[in-house]
C-alpha cells in the first residue's frame, strides 16, 4: 500500500476455499471463503505477503477501496488549488523599488561613463507624463535598482515598459539583475533590442510595450541582495517608463500545465481505486508551490505603492500600449552557469 490512508482489498482467487499462510513472525494461516475471496486491510505504506502450497493458486481479480473521508479530503484539496491558482493569474508586483515609473532619478543608479546620456522627457504616452531616455553613442551605459531581499519563492520576473523614437534602430539591450554575494559573482539577463535570438523575435515599437525575463536560478544564499537594471550594451537609445517586479507570475503555459494538473487529479477521484493517483498528482512541486506560494492572504498587500501613479494620467492607457503587437512578449533568461537551476520551498504538505 503506497498511500498515506488504510486500504481495504478484496482478493479474488480462482478456486474456492483456500488456504494461505501470511508471512510474518510468526506466520498465520488464513483461508478464502467459499467463494475463494480474501478480504484483507492494509495500513498505511504496509506490505502484506502470503505464499500457498497450492501448485495450482492464481488470482482472478482484485478490487481495491480507501476510506470516502480520505478520498474527500483529496477532493477538497484540489478545489483548494484550483482556487489558489486563479490568485496566480492575477498576481500583483512586489512593493520593493521607489520611483517603478522613472517620474525622476529617485531609486536610481545611472552609469557616468562618456559618451553615455540619461535624459527625462515629456511623453503624454508615459504613466508619469514623464520617462526616461538612454542613450550611448558607442560605450555600455547601465541603470540599476536599489537593492532588495531576495524573494522567498526563488524566482522572480521582470517586466519593463520600452519603447525606441519613430525610425529608431534596435537597440542592444539587456534587462538585467545582479545580486551583492562577494564569493559567487551573479550576473543574469535577457536580450532584447538587436541582442535578441532573432532579428524579428519581439523588436521594440515607437509605442510603448512590455517585456518580460523569469529568472528562476536565484542565488542560493537566503541573505543575498538582488537589484534590476537595464545595460545599453553599445550604440543605441532606448525609452524607459515602468518597471514591475513579480515573484509569483505565471504565464498562460504555466497555468495550462498546472491545471491541466488539477483536471487530471480531478478525473482520477471519480473511482476510489485511482485516488492515490490524485494524491501523487497534486503532491508534485508546481501544485505544492501553488498551495505555498497562493493562500489568499498575501495578494492584497502585494500592490506596488507606485500603483496609484498610473491615475495621475488621464491620457495613460495600458491597454493600449501593446497595440500593434503581441501582449507580453516572452524572453528567456541566459545563465553564466549553463544549465544550472535551483528551486526553493518546503516539501511538507501541510493539508
Amino acid at each position: 500500500n503506497r498511500s498515506p490512508w488504510t486500504v481495504n482489498l478484496k482478493v479474488k482467487f480462482a478456486a474456492a476455499t483456500q488456504t494461505l499462510e501470511r508471512l510474518g513472525n510468526p506466520p498465520t494461516r488464513v483461508s478464502t471463503d467459499e467463494n475463494g475471496d480474501l478480504d484483507l486491510e492494509v495500513e498505511p505504506f504496509g506490505l502484506v505477503a502470503f505464499q500457498s502450497n497450492q501448485p495450482q493458486t492464481s488470482i482472478n481479480d482484485y478490487s481495491a477501496k480507501i476510506d470516502e473521508q480520505a478520498v474527500d479530503q483529496i477532493r477538497k484539496h484540489v478545489h483548494k488549488l484550483q482556487g489558489r491558482l486563479s490568485l496566480a493569474a492575477k498576481a500583483q508586483p512586489l512593493n520593493v523599488l521607489a520611483n517603478v515609473d522613472f517620474s525622476d532619478k529617485e531609486g536610481w543608479i545611472l552609469s557616468a561613463a562618456d559618451q553615455t546620456v540619461f535624459d527625462w522627457i515629456n511623453d503624454a504616452s508615459a504613466a508619469d507624463n514623464r520617462c526616461l531616455s538612454m542613450q550611448s553613442n558607442e560605450k555600455v551605459a547601465w541603470l540599476r535598482s536599489q537593492w532588495f531581499a531576495l524573494p522567498e519563492t526563488g524566482r522572480l520576473t521582470v517586466a519593463f515598459w520600452l519603447r525606441i523614437d519613430p525610425q529608431g534602430e534596435q537597440p542592444p539591450l539587456r534587462i538585467a539583475i545582479e545580486s551583492d554575494e562577494k564569493d559567487v559573482e551573479y550576473y543574469r539577463f535577457g536580450s532584447v533590442g538587436s541582442l535578441a535570438h532573432s532579428e524579428t523575435a519581439n523588436p521594440l515599437e515607437p509605442t510603448w510595450k512590455q517585456f518580460v525575463v523569469h529568472f528562476d536560478d536565484l542565488p542560493i544564499n537566503p541573505t543575498a541582495r538582488l537589484r534590476v537594471g537595464l545595460d545599453l550594451m553599445g550604440a543605441g537609445k532606448v525609452c524607459v517608463d515602468r518597471v514591475e517586479l513579480m515573484d509569483r507570475w505565471f504565464d498562460e503555459n504555466d497555468l495550462k500545465a498546472i491545471t491541466q494538473t488539477l483536471a487530471s487529479a480531478s478525473s482520477l477521484l471519480a473511482d476510489s481505486r485511482s485516488a492515490d493517483g490524485a494524491r501523487i498528482a497534486i503532491d508534485g512541486y508546481w501544485p505544492r508551490f501553488v498551495d505555498s506560494m497562493f493562500d489568499g492572504t498575501k495578494s492584497e498587500t502585494r500592490m506596488s505603492a507606485n500603483e496609484a501613479s498610473f491615475e495621475k494620467n488621464p491620457n495613460f492607457n495600458a491597454e493600449n500600449r501593446n497595440q500593434g503587437s503581441d501582449a507580453e512578449p516572452m524572453l528567456e533568461s541566459n545563465s553564466a552557469r549553463e544549465g544550472f537551476m535551483f528551486r526553493r520551498m518546503r516539501r511538507t504538505p501541510k493539508w
